[in-house]
């Protein structure tokens, strides 16, 4: 094997972890196959790469490749001060040789890394972006790509979801770019891609977009070199199922990426799913099945030689050892699980095994040593708020103003301190319990706030019983009247149609319109006010999308289309596009989007059009040529009562109610709802719902 193709393969293994071509005797090939030892043991592979590394004829590139994989070995089995010393070299080898693409790509792996050595992750965000300034500067697009999904990952991991998505965006050009050079990682990139959008739709619990994606993923299946991207895809499926409390679903998802992975032999993969199949055996109350998968996947894992995985299984079996009340091997479970969360700096993996074991004793009635793990527990989160107000600015980097900034640090801050307030209270608590026995002071405070809590409920109830009565008297008040008005208006302009007055005429069509524009104001508005006070109770049905909904709204808009002279076209490639949902607010949905299009488009296009994908996710897409939105207005666009243009002035009529009460349905109806507007340059705003053959399994 030539050096340059040894080279290449070290790298993809590096970035990709992809499988090498093994058999052959020449010994830099020898050298390579060692890369894969990992799969089998981190201890190993460490054995094997510190030998290479004395390698007489390794050059300066290989020497830093090989520095950087044993460094995150180093890391992997726990040693974090080594691994440390490890990446400082390789990346003082890299930029002394002026290995940019190296660089770039160690820039990603070390900020993936960097949360297991420091304890927290908002270091990853810098590195992140110098990876990208050294695609760019090379022109790296693959490097570009992965920056762009690390930076996305990053944030919505801190719910700043919007940015999230800029990342994403940005990350889809590069990908068909690669895809347009018909590159060899183009296959490996769109999945990668379709998965990265999956995350972010998951985050955000729009499990419908989340499924068109991971489903996209899928399409890939039959390509050799995605496999293990493929096994991803099908535990995003299984998570899918699990938001939605599909558990055989979930099950059925996991057995498949547990196959693919078995088959590579990739035990880092095979040891979480079994960790998440006993997660779902758990929920099941199988107790048993859940302590078995545990046990393989720490067995797995101890050999596989991953410190934070064998912690993290350590604590899972001393978990489902409390809930079969083997108190004893639980306890023994939890404070391996401890020592080691504490050893690899993991925070959360520390905390959950001080939460079982002030558990474990209170089920033991060992309150002495309850309170000395409570104690414990409430110390090491007091020391986290420091690190929890650092990771929290993270949010505020995409921030724009200094305001925001503020706002979000005096957000964490007032979250913290009443955090230190309860745990405190907790603390008191539990010394009284222990000092009085505390029953009698429990049963008081559980008295008292029972008391409080039923006088608040019952006040509540009043008012929510007055309000109910209002909102329907004015219902009745309100809407009846007009409704008859509108009826008696609709009947002269019937009777009027042979009068030549065109006066009259006009005079009783401003009446009608006008009626029209005061019933649509008070629906709006009394619809508006049973969601916000969760008096609206949804029907759920399945229905027919375009012959329920779309054909008869489009209907009453004919006359409106022509006097706008708007053309309107309606296509579909569903023959039978059933969705599942409440019909009346669904219609509401579509008529409030549709009126918008119709409203702010003059001598311009409306289209409608209704896809379904391979998941089986129905689409539907409203786009119109008319005036658009500025970017500014669109982040307050489902705000009550926001309009771009205000006061007595505005060109166009409305209240502001249209796009928030849609926001609203869209949640009670789990529809997915996106906006992409430009000023003068129209609007597209897509729906995704829930179709009644969306397939989880």
């Amino acid at each position: 094997m030539n050096r340059r193709k040894f080279f290449i393969q070290i790298l993809l293994v590096l970035v990709f972890n992809c499988d090498p071509v093994i058999g052959s005797d020449d010994p830099e090939e020898a050298l390579y196959d060692v890369l894969v030892a990992a799969d089998t043991s981190n201890y190993r592979a460490l054995e094997i790469v510190k030998s290479a590394l004395n390698h007489p004829d390794l050059t300066d590139s290989l020497r830093a490749l090989l520095t950087f994989k044993l460094a995150i070995y180093s890391q992997n089995i726990g040693d974090t001060e080594t691994a440390q010393i490890y990446f400082d070299d390789a990346f003082s080898i890299a930029r002394q040789e002026g290995m940019k693409k190296e660089l770039g790509f160690f820039y990603l792996k070390y900020g993936n890394h960097l949360p297991g050595i420091v304890g927290q992750n908002t270091a990853s965000f810098d590195l992140f972006h110098h990876a990208a300034a050294l695609a760019r500067e090379i022109d790296d697009k693959l490097l570009l790509f992965s920056s762009f999904t690390d930076l996305s990952d990053i944030f919505s991991e801190y719910e700043e979801f919007n940015t999230a998505k800029k990342y994403l965006q940005q990350a889809e050009t590069v990908a068909l770019q690669i895809s347009a050079e018909n590159s060899a990682n183009s296959d490996s990139v769109m999945c990668l891609l379709n998965q990265s959008y999956f995350r972010l739709y998951l985050r955000m619990k729009m499990y419908n977009s989340a499924f068109h994606f991971v489903r996209k993923s899928l399409d890939y299946e039959k390509i050799d070199s995605t496999a293990m991207i493929i096994a991803t895809s099908y535990t995003g499926l299984a998570d899918l199922a699990m938001a939605e409390n599909d558990l055989v679903a979930a099950k059925s998802n996991f057995y498949k990426s547990l196959q693919i992975a078995e088959k590579h032999n990739n035990y880092s993969v095979l040891s979480s799913i079994l960790t998440r199949l006993a997660f779902v055996a758990n929920l099941e109350g199988d107790y048993l099945q859940c302590l078995e998968y545990n046990r393989k996947a720490l067995e797995i894992r101890e050999k596989f030689g991953h410190k934070a995985s064998i912690g993290s299984s350590l604590s899972n079996i001393g978990a489902t050892l409390i809930k079969l009340e083997r108190y004893d091997e639980a306890e023994e479970f939890l404070l391996k699980g401890l020592s080691i969360g504490k050893q690899i700096k993991k925070p959360d993996f520390t905390e959950y095994a001080l939460t079982k074991l002030v558990s474990l004793f209170r089920n033991k009635q060992d309150y002495k040593s309850a309170f000395y793990y409570a104690d414990a527990l409430s110390s090491f989160r007091d020391s986290l708020q420091a690190n929890a107000t650092h990771a929290g600015l993270i949010k505020s980097v995409a921030a724009e103003s200094l305001h925001e900034k503020q706002a979000e640090i005096a957000k964490l801050n007032e979250i913290n301190s009443r955090t230190k307030e309860q745990y405190t209270m907790g603390i008191v608590i539990l010394l009284m319990l222990l000092v009085t026995g505390g029953a009698t002071f429990l049963s008081y405070k559980n008295k008292k706030i029972a008391d409080e809590n039923r006088l608040a409920r019952e006040e509540y109830q009043k008012a929510d019983k007055l309000k109910t009565q209002f909102l329907a008297q004015m219902s009745h008040e309100i809407r009846t009247p007009l409704n008859s008005i509108s009826n008696f208006s609709s009947l002269l302009i019937d009777q009027l149609k042979g009068i030549k007055s065109e006066e009259v005429k006009e005079t009783i069509e401003i009446i009608d319109s006008e009626i029209r524009r005061l019933i649509r104001t008070m629906s709006l508005l009394l619809d508006m006010a049973q969601v916000e006070s969760d008096n609206y109770t949804p029907i759920v049905s399945d229905f027919n999308l375009k012959t329920s909904i779309i054909d008869p709204v489009v209907a009453e808009y004919k006359s409106q289309l022509a006097e706008n002279s708007i053309e309107l076209f309606v296509l579909h490639n569903v023959n039978e596009p059933k969705i599942i949902g409440d019909n009346y607010s669904i219609d509401q949905i579509f008529r409030n989007i549709f009126d918008n299009a119709v409203k702010f488009t003059k001598n311009g296009r409306v289209e409608i059009l209704v896809n379904r994908d391979i998941g089986n996710v129905v689409e539907l897409k409203i786009i119109d040529t008319g005036i658009g939105m500025s970017e500014e207005y669109m982040s307050k666009l489902f705000e009550p009562f926001s309009q771009e243009e205000e006061g007595y002035t505005r060109s166009y009529e409305g209240n502001g109610l249209g796009l928030a009460l849609v926001k609203r349905f869209c949640q009670i109806n789990g529809i997915d709802i996106f906006i992409e507007s430009s000023k003068n340059e129209g609007t597209t705003v897509t729906l995704r719902f829930k179709s009644v053959e969306n397939n989880l399994s």
